[in-house]
């Protein structure tokens, strides 16, 4: 069993182990979808405590950044994986032979739900209790120590700019209900940063913040740390539109369509052009954050490669920025 603990209720442990893809072929079995809405928020509270407990001298900004490291989904799944929740989770036919029982998403999601269970059966000191030896086996000596989440790394540097909070735009799902691929884009400091793409929400939203930062910081940079209005960056955004794309740094006006690929094929196709061919010259960088260089041709024209991750299609999106933007001053 993947817990030493016996509910009073065994039905809510066998919901929350209970993956849409099964209630699907089996109806009347409630899947787990619920209880990991609820079980979102009773980790945050219980790991929050325990940060608040174990670190008093830490400010509010180093909580939230260990905090978002801790409860993240690889984190989650991991935790899963050492309570043996793969083995006991029910899934769909399609879902299992598609390798869904070690699947991230998957993991986290009846994580989530095991607890909203168990808070319901016991309360929240039995949440406690599962939580402290997985969280304080974590945790570092010095919270100074910790890397930031990028998503709250983006946040923290909106804020101190005094922009909004940054804007996570979902474009797209794809895929099917078992194996989606999510798109997005983020905004923030008047700029869209995307599109990218995860195999979960949370993930999409990571990448896209991770796609951020660099461009960010090295806008800040630009003007001392953000002593210039931002306003001021603003007015030259076009003239470095093409620069910025060329290095990678895929930031658009938010304005227009938000499937540059789409825009190009439609130029193509009313000036009698053949489609657009995309060309892969390289990829590389670590597995967990990969690189690819793509060059669009379009009507006999190979324009500049750009790099972009973390997946082909993010590059491809953004060379077929790089080649309207050309055809437009062209």
């Amino acid at each position: 069993m993947i817990l030493s603990y016996h509910f009073k209720n065994p039905a809510l442990l066998q919901q929350a182990l209970t993956h849409p893809s099964f209630t699907s072929e089996n109806p009347g079995n409630p899947d787990n979808q619920r209880l990991e809405f609820l079980g979102d928020a009773v980790l945050e509270l219980v790991v929050t405590r325990m940060l608040f407990e174990r670190y008093p001298d830490a400010q509010e900004g180093a909580l939230s950044a260990l905090r978002s490291t801790l409860v993240d989904e690889a984190s989650l799944a991991s935790w899963a994986r050492e309570l043996g929740i793969p083995a006991d989770l029910r899934l769909g036919r399609g879902e299992e032979q598609s390798g869904g029982g070690q699947r991230d998403s998957n993991l986290a999601d009846a994580f989530e739900a095991v607890l909203a269970a168990r808070y319901l059966d016991a309360g929240v000191t039995a949440v406690a209790e599962l939580l402290r030896p997985l969280v304080m086996a974590r945790l570092p000596e010095k919270i100074a120590s910790v890397q930031k989440n990028p998503t709250a790394e983006l946040q923290e540097l909106a804020q101190a700019q005094g922009w909004p909070v940054p804007d996570y735009q979902e474009l797209s799902q794809e895929g099917s209900d078992h194996a989606l691929t999510f798109t997005f884009a983020v905004q923030v400091g008047g700029l869209r940063y995307g599109p990218v793409q995860g195999s979960s929400k949370k993930l999409a939203r990571k990448a896209a913040a991770t796609l951020a930062l660099p461009a960010v910081r090295a806008r800040l940079a630009a003007v001392g740390g953000g002593g210039e209005p931002w306003d001021a960056l603003l007015a030259g955004m076009q003239r470095e539109a093409v620069g910025a794309l060329r290095n990678s740094v895929p930031a658009t006006p938010i304005v227009g369509s938000t499937n540059p690929k789409g825009r190009l094929n439609e130029l193509c196709q009313k000036k009698g052009w053949k489609s657009p061919d995309y060309h892969l010259t390289s990829q590389g960088g670590p597995p967990h954050l990969p690189h690819f260089i793509v060059q669009v041709e379009v009507n006999g024209e190979r324009f500049e490669p750009v790099k972009s991750g973390p997946s082909r299609r993010n590059a491809e999106h953004l060379a077929a920025e790089q080649a309207l933007q050309k055809l437009q001053q062209g």
